[in-house]
């Protein structure tokens, strides 16, 4: 490097400390060359952010919101986690997630819900086939509001409420029994 190396110890005491740079450099370089963290900033003695090695980051908080992006005061996005581990992220925005390869949002062992919480729609949209496949155990209800309008049972059988109609147009073809 053009710029001389330094060593500085650091004594642990009280009050604050300041770098200040005007430089092309940087004005902190933090470099592992061992087995242990890169980085670990604690709180009162709690540990809130560290450095792996490696650079994975861990953020840990139990402030909400542990997390925030912003663009500026108005637009941003917040993320949480509470102490059962559910995470929740809100955006102050339109939220888009764009996945350049096969993507997937699973939940193990639990119902996972996709809704507009006051008004809009829900459009999914396929450019290619669409697929709605759960398992040969389980069955399809399809609502409209409170009012179940469509189910299919665990044995593939179609039923419609009692009050709904089904309108055939163009060439139908009806095999089996029909009544």
């Amino acid at each position: 490097n053009a710029y001389p190396q330094r060593i500085m110890r650091l004594v642990s005491g009280s009050g604050t400390a300041s770098f200040t740079a005007s430089s092309t450099s940087p004005i902190l370089t933090l470099n592992q060359t061992g087995s242990g963290l890169i980085a670990v900033l604690k709180d009162a003695g709690n540990t809130v952010f560290e450095i792996a090695k490696g650079g994975a980051l861990t953020l840990t908080s139990t402030s909400s919101p542990q997390l925030t992006v912003a663009y500026d005061s108005s637009n941003y996005f917040n993320l949480d986690v509470t102490s059962v581990g559910s995470s929740t992220l809100a955006s102050t925005g339109a939220l888009n997630l764009t996945g350049n390869g096969a993507s997937v949002w699973q939940t193990v062992s639990s119902p996972l819900t996709i809704k507009t919480n006051t008004t809009g729609d829900l459009l999914l949209s396929s450019a290619d086939n669409f697929t709605e496949k759960f398992a040969t155990s389980s069955a399809y209800s399809l609502y409209q509001g409170e009012t179940a309008r469509l189910a299919i049972n665990t044995a593939g059988n179609i039923t419609l409420v009692a009050s709904s109609t089904i309108g055939l147009t163009g060439n139908t073809t009806i095999t089996g029994n029909a009544t």
